[in-house]
């Protein structure tokens, strides 16, 4: 009985996978961004950002302190 729910289970995920990689290829290339974005100043004003010291983080970080800000403080 265990053999059985082992294998169901480990055929769902490989169907779940399977299925997420034939949505990825089949939407791949079909987003594409504006070339003159409207930014919304009431969006985004707290940024958070979880692990800083490798570089995607510290990417993130120095963009974050580098925008500026949409209202000014105070």
């Amino acid at each position: 009985m265990l053999e059985k729910i082992v294998l169901f289970f480990l055929l769902g995920l490989v169907l779940v996978v399977a299925g997420l990689n034939i949505w990825g290829w089949a939407t791949l290339g079909t987003l594409h961004p504006a070339l003159d974005p409207v930014r919304d100043p009431e969006a985004n004003r707290v940024v958070m950002v979880f692990g800083a010291t490798g570089s995607a983080g510290d990417g993130l970080l120095e963009a974050a302190m580098d925008d500026p800000p949409a209202f000014p403080p105070g």
